[in-house]
Order: C-alpha cells, then structure tokens, then sequence
C-alpha cells in the first residue's frame, strides 16, 4: 500500500521508507491534532471555534502524512469510465508511460496497432492490485471497528455527565471521530507496512561474525 517510488515516499523532506518515522509521524500528527482541537474547543484560538475546527481538519487532511501527497497510495476507488483521446493518452492508460514518446520500443508498437482514432470511453483501472486492495479492505475493517468503539464511549460519557453536554464538546468528538474515520486506514497501512528496501533485499541485518 506504500508508494512504490522512493520520491514520493518522502513526506515534508523526510524519507519515510523506514518503518519507525511512519510510526512517530502518525503519533505526532494525531497528538498534535487532538490537543490543538481541544484548545480550539475550549476558546483559545482567535475566532469562531468551529471555523478553527474545520481549518484544522482541512490542514491534517491537505498537508498531514495521510493526504493525499503522503506516502500511502490512494485508498478511493478509480472512476467508473475515463475518456482517452490520443496516443499520448493511450500509452498513459495502456502502460502508465508519461507519453508516447517516452514509452519503450516495444510498447509504442503495441500502441500504434491497438489505438483508435477520435476520442472514446475505457473502464477505469484499479489503482491498487489484489493483494494491495485486500490490505485497504482489512484496514478500512479494523478502523470502523475502533470508530464504533469511540461512538461507543463518547456515547457512555454523554449519558453519565453530571451536567448537559457543552455543543462544543459534542463537535470537537465529532471532528475527531471524523477525522480518524478519513485516516485510521491509512494511518494503519503507515504503522504496520515494512521498510520496502527490506522487501526488495536493499537491506539486510548483519550477523554476528564467524
């Protein structure tokens, strides 16, 4: 589920290939989160704290290590049809090639005896494979699990409050739980994925000597 290219699995200048700075990256961005929405909640930012709140959201969501220039690939599923129009185009949805140009000896055959003029629809391709979809799938199962965990005792809490619930209190819960609900796949992909280059056998631990 990480990005296969070691380019885009640098996240705010850091190489996050290893498995630790994911790890320390998702605990600071939710660290930090929670506690600038509880001062936010609390009336300690300039402005209305929904407005805070909902800028707030929108930042981790745009620039935080779950966006979608993070490194964890995309999670949504590809459009149902996608219009291709020429052979630049063609050689993209055919073989991911920036063009046709730049595309290998072989495949601009292959695309020059496949293509057809004018424009026309093609079902879009998935963006992840099998393996990489079962992943996103079992993530996305463990999230919702936690979220009905967190619905469950922010509910409890609620109902034992020995004074009505503060409408701030209520949408600070609601933003978080919102918040993990859009990220908790992917934060779950960051924690658990290994380092590639130890997949890839660039890197190897070295024993003891003889």
């Amino acid at each position: 589920m990480l990005r296969t290219d070691a380019a885009k699995l640098r996240w705010m200048g850091l190489d996050m290939r290893a498995r630790w700075r994911r790890r320390v990256a998702v605990l600071v961005t939710y660290v930090v989160f929670s506690a600038a929405c509880i001062a936010c909640a609390g009336g300690q930012w300039w402005g209305h704290p929904m407005v805070g709140l909902v800028i707030l959201t929108l930042l981790v969501m745009g620039f935080g290590v779950f966006g979608s220039f993070g490194p964890t690939k995309q999670f949504e599923d590809p459009p149902v049809r996608v219009m291709v129009n020429g052979l630049d185009e063609w050689a993209r949805y055919r073989f991911a090639a920036p063009s046709f140009e730049e595309a290998t000896e072989m495949q601009r055959a292959e695309l020059l005896q496949t293509y057809r003029f004018g424009s026309f629809y093609l079902p879009g391709k998935p963006y992840l494979d099998e393996r990489e979809a079962r992943e996103r799938d079992g993530a996305v199962r463990w999230s919702v699990r936690w979220i009905a965990t967190g619905l469950a005792c922010s509910a409890g809490r609620y109902s034992v409050a020995p004074h009505p619930v503060a409408g701030m209190v209520v949408a600070t819960d609601f933003v978080l739980l919102l918040v993990l609900l859009m990220t908790l796949p992917q934060a779950r992909v960051l924690w658990m994925e290994r380092d590639p280059r130890e997949l890839n056998g660039e890197t190897q631990l070295l024993g003891p000597k003889a």
